[in-house]
């Protein structure tokens, strides 16, 4: 059973050989430094490294042959730091949120306010953010998109975010 097929059938929870083993989300850079320290090779892929599958290949703007569904808001927030402290700083990212981020190394950030607080923010969010029949959201190659992962081992995943079936919604409230 290859990659795609295990993937596949695990959703639809059919018979699979064994489940998959992949990572969702790449390590930190700082857990990456730190595996190669205790002997990780540096010249090759992590997940090949660790024998895991190849799991997911993400539609996004890294690939030459696509450019990235957009699932998001569309325009998308502006990206501005609203306050600098000496470790960290006060950001209001691409979906909207205010959050403090440490400057010196990645960690979670700490949400401060997010863009939907009441039923009329969530109005015009919708409104003027979430048009799904904006031409904008899928790439003129499409059909070469579809074209191309069906010739493939991998299964596509449309977008990296929204994170799922809830860290959308949560990233709102």
């Amino acid at each position: 059973m290859n990659n795609r097929e295990r993937i596949i059938n695990t959703v639809l929870c059919k018979e699979v050989d064994r489940l998959p083993l992949t990572f969702f989300f790449p390590p930190w850079d700082e857990t990456l430094e730190r595996w190669h320290c205790e002997g990780l090779n540096k010249d090759s892929d992590w997940r090949v490294e660790l024998d895991l599958d190849p799991g997911f290949e993400v539609i996004d703007t890294k690939m030459n042959l696509m450019k990235v569904v957009n699932l998001n808001f569309n325009p998308g927030f502006k990206r501005i730091i609203l306050e600098e402290k000496e470790n960290t700083r006060i950001v209001r990212d691409q979906f909207g949120v205010v959050l403090e981020e440490n400057k010196k190394s990645w960690t979670l950030p700490r949400f401060i306010k997010n863009p939907v607080e009441n039923r009329k923010d969530w109005e015009e969010l919708k409104a003027h953010r979430l048009n799904s029949h904006d031409s904008g959201r899928f790439p003129k190659n499409w059909s070469e998109v579809v074209r191309h992962f069906n010739q493939s081992d991998t299964v596509a995943q449309i977008c990296f975010y929204p994170n799922g079936l809830f860290g959308f919604a949560r990233e709102l409230m």
